[in-house]
């Protein structure tokens, strides 16, 4: 009898890739049934924001400001917008960008998954980077102007069953705003960049003036 050796190989590849197109498509079937977890594992830039830390700029350092077609910061902007996850409002925040470079944020939220109740506050500052180019399905867009912030954040839990919780760690601004007053990107909070949970803000251009803290939504004493 004629042995065939190659033939066996063949069907061995080809059992092996019909292996790995089932895994990954049942890997793609559990991510949409599930959806995204509350934390999930860094992947993209968004969920590691931390890795433009370099990006930041010390204070008392000089940043390299901005040229047409970019937004030139002729005077300070004061944009402000809603922040979401899966659709879901996360609260507002204020993005104030001087006329040196410098960016602070303000962003607060009150939630709730019921029977548990949540409150926000997060302080960012930051700076703008001209040297980033903004890229899209369309190519690069060199009309936007990239925008980084860090800084503290308090997340209040009050549970009916175990009382008030806190929790601490740092967020994350990226983004980029458009010549248009517009600004798009996310905010990212993480405690020790093991996970990280992201979400979208869109901020609009309501006055060209100097930056001014908002106060706090509440304090623990009326979240109790």
């Amino acid at each position: 009898m004629i042995q065939h050796p190659n033939k066996r190989g063949v069907v061995l590849l080809v059992v092996l890739m019909a292996v790995a197109i089932l895994m990954l498509l049942y890997m793609v079937n559990i991510q949409a049934i599930l959806g995204p977890s509350l934390q999930t594992a860094p992947q993209g830039i968004e969920e590691r924001p931390w890795l433009l830390e370099d990006l930041l700029v010390a204070e008392g350092q000089p940043i390299r400001l901005p040229k047409a077609p970019k937004p030139t910061l002729n005077a300070p902007l004061t944009l402000t917008g809603q922040v979401s996850r899966n659709t879901e409002l996360r609260g507002t925040v204020q993005i104030a960008v001087s006329s040196d470079g410098r960016v602070r944020a303000d962003w607060q939220a009150e939630y709730s998954h019921p029977p548990k109740q949540y409150q926000l506050t997060a302080a960012l500052s930051g700076n703008i980077d001209t040297q980033q180019t903004y890229h899209d399905a369309n190519g690069p867009d060199k009309n936007r102007l990239f925008l980084i912030a860090k800084g503290p954040y308090r997340l209040l839990t009050k549970d009916p069953a175990t009382g008030l919780a806190e929790e601490i760690g740092t967020a994350w601004l990226l983004g980029y705003l458009s010549p248009d007053g517009r600004a798009e990107g996310t905010l990212t909070l993480t405690t020790d960049r093991q996970w990280a949970v992201v979400y979208q803000y869109t901020a609009i251009l309501l006055l060209r003036r100097k930056y001014c803290s908002r106060k706090p939504v509440g304090n623990v004493d009326n979240f109790l």
